[in-house]
């Protein structure tokens, strides 16, 4: 399930149900169910709340879940496995390599851009993989710009540029997507269309 770099958060009741009662999913005093039993209708604020203040082990077996289902094809997989990481973004800022590979995964699979994969992208920025740190830079500067930060949004995006720039890729479609689109939005035409422009003779150099 991969996000455009200006998608918004989705509603999450418009989210499919799976015909299962969330509720019984986000009773308090019950233990958590295994991850893919939990229905997409109940990924639901109640059920993140009790992921975020479940004890640890207990964490610990949703983020094991969670890493074996991101590896399905299937969108249900994916958000099961979102909606722990994002749960989970303070365990995630523990570092080292798993929840690295958990941040920059979300960056990549998240439609989101709020707080919450703000600070998911600010984590993928320390991955030691060239990719992942462009996906992440991509995904926090799209972040900051909805957040009405069209300065520091700008100079990360261009920043970006001499990474991406001759790739042919996805990640240079997206930098330089992004930039057009932050120009056009404030209105700065001139300099969305020079961006295509150069992008073109770029690559066709």
């Amino acid at each position: 399930m991969r996000g455009g770099p200006l998608l918004l958060q989705p509603a999450r009741d418009a989210l499919p149900s799976a015909g299962a009662d969330p509720l019984r999913y986000n009773d308090p005093m019950a233990r958590l169910p295994p991850l893919a039993q939990v229905p997409i209708a109940g990924l639901d604020p109640a059920f993140e709340e009790r992921v975020r203040h479940a004890p640890r082990p207990e964490q610990d077996r949703l983020l094991a879940e969670a890493d074996l289902l991101r590896v399905e094809e299937d969108d249900a997989s994916s958000w099961r496995a979102l909606t722990v990481y994002r749960a989970l973004a303070e365990r995630l800022a523990e570092g080292g390599p798993i929840h690295l590979d958990r941040a920059a995964w979300t960056c990549r699979e998240d439609p989101a851009r709020d707080a919450i994969q703000a600070r998911i992208a600010t984590l993928a920025l320390e991955h030691p993989g060239e990719d992942e740190q462009v996906d992440a830079g991509c995904t926090l500067a799209v972040c900051e710009w909805l957040a009405g930060d069209f300065t520091g949004a700008e100079r990360r995006l261009k920043e970006l540029l001499p990474r991406v720039r001759g790739r042919e890729d996805r990640l240079e479609l997206q930098v330089y997507y992004g930039l057009a689109s932050l120009y056009s939005w404030q209105r700065r035409e001139l300099e969305s269309l020079g961006l295509a422009s150069q992008q073109q003779a770029d690559n066709v150099t």
